[in-house]
């Protein structure tokens, strides 16, 4: 039996090695003073531990030694790892009440080397939410940068420099797509880039560069391994993905350009801005269980400042939104390109609050435009698996919504002011519930404001009574004899653009379209 002093010894001896191991930040450090503790104590001349993740520590052998004595490293029923030891240098065999105290200091090491698990984790995940950080800002800054651009050559070069800082990529290019052929041209980096027009298998061949990130086609990349040695990982992938879908817009507004320069100047001008507008205009909008939407422009002029949007953000959310821009013409679309560049990143990034999308849309906005230009914005998200309608009205016309089987409307105000006039405007955003038959209808002021022959505009009041009148019809037909109505009022004669959406969350068994 230990006598009291021996247990004294033992408290003792555990206090200590408490108190140093407190001081200790890495595994191996923990799994040195274990080692060193318990071997100098016992005078064994080997020892080893091993953790769960396949680490070794030894002190006096190799891992090929014979151990004898083992001993569980386990907190709360998880085993961490073992202590092995190897025989004593005296010829004695170690005693329970030894065996006991090893197994105590073994208990304190697991939770120690728990702790310290639990940091390195914590500072693992720190590391990546800065890196996804950094990520962010960067493709941010690059999209400023490339609006600018007015040369393929210099926009390929920007991405090439954002790809080698950020992924640590020795060698690389970039190919884009000829607009007239299936061939591609290529930009590289610390790499002799093949000349001409090349195919796909061309490039392949001669630049020996096997990872590869390929947009719809239009651009891809190729890549050698990187500087760290690290592989080409999946994360590095999607950054690459969404920094080259930048490239893919930067060329379409380039190449837009350079077709309308070869024409004459001013209606050639004009022809580019209207082009860059319905290029924002989603060519379908996307399709959702129990979700009807139809949605139209008319423009007044050649070109206009409205825009609208509608992204899937999974079979049972929507996203969507409407715009107007202040002013007319080129001035306006470039605005507007600007704004969907930069929601499609935030969108594509995984990024659907809608404050934040409010906040970062109105910091672009006011840091890139004049201060008389400015942007009314609704956004919301429509969602049919918790029958839920989240919304932000940034100083837009108050959508109408309604029900299609009763006549009581409601108008949706809350949100904040028009994006662009203030870079530290403050913003709200508020969620309804929607039930089976609801109906959203988006409009820009064009609507409202169309007169008739004594100058007398159409309103939101005659807007109300005729969306209650056709509040059983489908979206297609909301839409189009909302438009006409307007139109019929001010004889055809547009003072602004025109755009209208209509959002329905559709009754199980209604199969109108």
């Amino acid at each position: 039996m230990p006598t009291d002093r021996t247990r004294l010894i033992e408290c003792s001896s555990f206090l200590e090695f408490a108190a140093n191991a407190n001081q200790i930040q890495t595994r191996q450090e923990i799994c040195d003073h274990l080692l060193l503790t318990v071997m100098g104590r016992f005078a064994i001349p080997r020892g080893q531990v091993v953790l769960s993740d396949g680490s070794r520590y030894s002190r006096g052998g190799n891992s090929n030694d014979d151990f004898p004595h083992r001993f569980s490293l386990t907190f709360d029923e998880q085993k961490l790892g073992e202590l092995l030891l190897g025989t004593r240098l005296v010829k004695k065999p170690l005693e329970k009440e030894e065996e006991s105290f090893i197994i105590g200091l073994c208990s304190l090491t697991a939770t120690f080397t728990k702790n310290i698990m639990g940091r390195e984790e914590l500072k693992q995940a720190n590391r990546n939410l800065s890196k996804k950080i950094l990520e962010l800002n960067s493709l941010f800054e690059l999209s400023r940068e490339l609006l600018l651009t007015k040369e393929i050559g210099r926009a390929a070069a920007l991405c090439l420099n954002e790809l080698s800082g950020q992924l640590l990529l020795k060698q690389m290019l970039i190919a884009v797509r000829d607009q007239f052929s299936d061939k591609y041209t290529c930009y590289g980096r610390n790499i002799s880039v093949p000349e001409g027009l090349l195919s796909r298998e061309e490039i392949h061949s001669r630049s020996g560069l096997k990872n590869e990130v390929d947009v719809d086609g239009k651009v891809f990349l190729l890549a050698d391994e990187k500087m760290n040695r690290k592989p080409f990982s999946h994360s590095d992938k999607a950054f690459s993905h969404i920094l080259l879908n930048f490239l893919v817009t930067t060329l379409d507004n380039i190449r837009m350009v350079e077709e309308r320069v070869a024409r004459e100047k001013l209606e050639r001008e004009i022809l580019i801005a209207r082009d860059i507008q319905q290029k924002l205009l989603p060519l379908k909008l996307p399709e959702i269980p129990d979700v009807q939407m139809q949605a139209a422009m008319e423009t007044y002029g050649e070109v206009g400042g409205d825009y609208y949007d509608a992204i899937r953000l999974s079979s049972t959310k929507l996203f969507f939104l409407m715009a107007d821009v202040t002013g007319k013409g080129i001035p306006a679309s470039l605005i507007m390109s600007a704004v969907q560049s930069s929601l499609k990143t935030l969108i594509t990034t995984g990024h659907h609050n809608l404050v934040q999308i409010a906040e970062s849309l109105n910091k672009l906005i006011s840091e890139t435009t004049e201060t008389n230009k400015f942007v009314t914005m609704f956004l919301g998200i429509l969602d049919t698996e918790t029958r839920t309608l989240g919304y932000l009205n940034a100083g837009h016309n108050h959508p109408i919504l309604f029900n299609s089987g009763h006549s009581e409307t409601r108008e949706l105000s809350i949100g904040g002011m028009v994006l662009g006039l203030f870079e530290d405007a403050v913003f709200e955003s508020a969620t309804l519930p929607v039930e089976p038959g609801d109906t959203l209808f988006l409009y820009t002021d064009g609507l409202t404001e169309l007169c008739d022959t004594e100058g007398n505009e159409y309103g939101e009041s005659a807007l109300r009574d005729l969306l209650l009148k056709t509040r059983a019809q489908s979206c297609e037909l909301i839409v189009s004899n909302a438009v006409k109505e307007a139109s019929d009022f001010g004889n055809g004669r547009l003072v602004d653009d025109v755009t209208v959406m209509c959002i329905r969350y559709r009754p199980q068994g209604d199969k109108t379209r």
